[in-house]
């Protein structure tokens, strides 16, 4: 079945499962998250908003192999590639590079990243290209794109107090890859006042953040070793 409601039952349809399962995304609960889809799917709902869902709560919970496994064996056709499905395929294969630490893995993501910015042109698929790119190497194309970044920030009005949220922490981004610490900082505090409840997007910037910190400090590390 897709979509729909099972034995005439409100509460079990697949909207409803999908907003608990977002509810538990967002307070940082990923196995309430993967509980709440497989339990939807027992009962016969199967939607691609519920096993994008899952595939996120398990790349959250640390299971990358098997939801890079599983978003592949999805076959997802051409038109089923929104910016959620594209951030996710750069967001598994960064996961992979993180753990095995391969120049050739980083790029990959990077290239996955930046082949959604350039389809959908969002600012958040374009932000971690940037920063794969830096981690690939290619500091040239981290740079570029965080401009972009930047220009595309101060063009966009936001949605909603989420979507404002994700474009000051991407703004903050882009700033500390340009080493713009004022402007990083600004941004970081106009992102701290928005998505309070958030759990799981606060915790993803501070990743990210440190991930750049730690690569500069590495490669000041190294530089000074050279000399």
């Amino acid at each position: 079945m897709e979509g729909g409601k099972v034995g005439g039952n409100s509460d079990n349809t697949a909207e409803v499962f999908a907003a608990r399962a977002r509810e538990a995304l967002r307070a940082g609960n990923y196995l309430l998250c993967y509980d709440l889809v497989d339990q939807a799917q027992q009962l016969g709902l199967q939607t691609r908003r519920l096993q994008y869902l899952s595939l996120l709560a398990l790349a959250n919970a640390g299971s990358t192999e098997f939801a890079w496994r599983r978003y592949c064996a999805l076959g997802l056709k051409d038109e089923e590639l929104d910016e959620d499905w594209l951030a996710l395929q750069g967001r598994l294969l960064k996961d992979l590079a993180l753990a095995g630490g391969e120049r050739r893995d980083f790029l990959a993501a990077a290239q996955a990243y930046l082949g959604a910015f350039r389809q959908t042109g969002g600012y958040f698929t374009a932000i971690n290209a940037a920063t794969m790119y830096l981690l690939a190497g290619e500091a040239s194309a981290s740079y570029a794109l965080a401009r972009e970044v930047l220009e595309l920030a101060a063009a966009t009005r936001p949605a909603d107090d989420t979507d404002h949220y994700y474009l000051r922490a991407s703004e903050a981004e882009a700033a500390l890859l340009l080493g713009d610490g004022a402007r990083c900082r600004r941004s970081l505090a106009e992102a701290d006042a928005l998505a309070r409840g958030n759990v799981h997007a606060r915790s993803r910037t501070r990743a990210q953040l440190r991930l750049i910190c730690r690569h500069r400090s590495e490669e000041h590390t190294s530089e000074l070793q050279s000399h």
